[in-house]
């Protein structure tokens, strides 16, 4: 994960504004969180790959928690984002497998394994799950395979390329082998923006998975995506994978 710290540093400062493009989405995927992960009110939780915190602090007020979550970033500017209502942790999905067990009542890793190199993967997910108490619950949040997003080819080959290495399917059997109640659903939120605000995020490289591109191929890729939305708004389905596994 550390390799994507330079990308997620100079995304820090616009992040939040970003992803909280609307509050009704905000409260629909804290609420995916957490009606699987169901936190009890003095449950210790982290939050792995956490950015400027933005789910962590939703789910701690929504559910009233007796402890500050363990927001898990390696990126120092995004820590820095990080509200005073959670405990920030400098530290890396690696670092976290390989600390002591049961200490967790939950966690959840959303849209950030992609940054794990895949032959660790297995390593990390394990250790992960042994960072959770008797009764703890590990939240996964992924993609599909194919993702709805207004973009441009390239970027849906190379995310198209990303997702075929994180199966949710194979996920689960992994989570499953480790002795775990697998669950896996599906759920999406519809999308609706301005086109400029969504081509301001992705000239933005609001996804990490776009910084691979240079300048000149983004700009590129902006101009197919106007040509294949002229209309002032784009509307789209926003579909994830949750793999639930309990210890």
């Amino acid at each position: 994960m550390m390799e994507h710290a330079a990308h997620y540093d100079a995304l820090a400062g616009t992040f939040t504004d970003h992803w909280a493009y609307s509050r009704a989405f905000v409260a629909w995927m804290t609420t995916a969180l957490l009606d699987r992960l169901q936190p009890h009110a003095d449950a210790a939780l982290a939050d792995v790959g956490s950015g400027p915190g933005l789910y962590a602090a939703a789910l701690a007020e929504r559910a009233q928690l007796a402890h500050p979550i363990d927001c898990v970033e390696p990126s120092p500017a995004m820590r820095a984002e990080l509200p005073t209502t959670v405990t920030p942790v400098a530290a890396t999905a690696e670092h976290i497998a390989t600390g002591p067990e049961a200490t967790y009542d939950g966690l959840w890793v959303k849209e950030a394994l992609h940054h794990v190199p895949h032959d660790e993967r297995p390593a990390v997910l394990a250790g992960l799950f042994r960072r959770l108490r008797p009764g703890g619950r590990m939240l996964l949040v992924t993609w599909p395979r194919r993702v709805e997003h207004p973009l441009f080819p390239a970027a849906h080959e190379h995310l198209a390329r990303v997702a075929d290495r994180l199966p949710p399917g194979n996920l689960a059997d992994e989570l499953d082998q480790l002795g775990g109640q697998v669950t896996l659903t599906y759920d999406s939120f519809l999308v609706t923006m301005p086109t400029e605000r969504w081509i301001d995020m992705v000239r933005a490289r609001y996804l990490s998975l776009l910084a691979r591109f240079t300048d000149d191929e983004l700009a590129e890729g902006i101009a197919h995506i106007r040509r294949d939305h002229p209309e002032t708004t784009v509307a789209f389905r926003d579909r994830y994978a949750f793999i639930t596994a309990r210890r």
